[in-house]
């Protein structure tokens, strides 16, 4: 059952170990100038989700965050910008294994008035398994390449580009790790 988090809520989480771990994210979430609403989900396993979401005027943000009784075991922020037109998607998963951390980003640009996709960049990192930095510049785009956070760190002398018929380009940029 999802649930609202509210005093009572956190004073059934004080008779868990998970629960317990889950107020101390909680509380982190609430310490935030304007919180938004905190939805709590406690799953069979054992395993707590807890998700943070908040609204302003140009942005949208949504955490998740899956957790037992000794760590974080996931972290996925979601926001959505309103630009000038344009809608900017941005998706960071941190998955937290006790092997080692995990991290994917994707940054989505599209075109509010058609609805169609004129940049996505994917980056995948971690620990002992170095970085890939991938972005995808559609052909007849309508917005300045690049416009996401993401492409805009793309190397041009190190990335490796691929053009396509369709007037795609395509940028890879790989660093293993040493």
């Amino acid at each position: 059952m999802i649930q609202k988090i509210t005093k009572f809520t956190m004073l059934k989480n004080c008779f868990t170990s998970a629960g317990m771990r889950a107020n101390k994210e909680i509380r982190r979430m609430l310490a935030v100038a304007d919180p938004g609403d905190i939805y709590q989900k406690n799953l069979s396993n054992g395993k707590i989700v807890i998700q943070q979401d908040q609204k302003w005027k140009n942005l949208k943000k949504s955490t998740t965050i899956i957790l037992d009784k000794y760590e974080i075991q996931n972290k996925t922020t979601r926001e959505k910008k309103f630009l000038d037109g344009f809608e900017l998607l941005s998706i960071i998963k941190r998955d937290l294994p006790q092997i080692g951390i995990t991290n994917k980003e994707k940054q989505i640009l599209c075109n509010a008035k058609n609805g169609k996709i004129e940049e996505k960049a994917t980056k995948y990192s971690g620990v002992c398994m170095g970085s890939t930095l991938s972005v995808i510049s559609y052909g007849n785009r309508e917005s300045k390449f690049p416009v996401t956070k993401l492409a805009g760190s793309i190397h041009p002398a190190i990335a490796h580009k691929i053009s396509y018929k369709n007037g795609d380009i395509q940028y890879i940029e790989m660093y293993s790790y040493l």
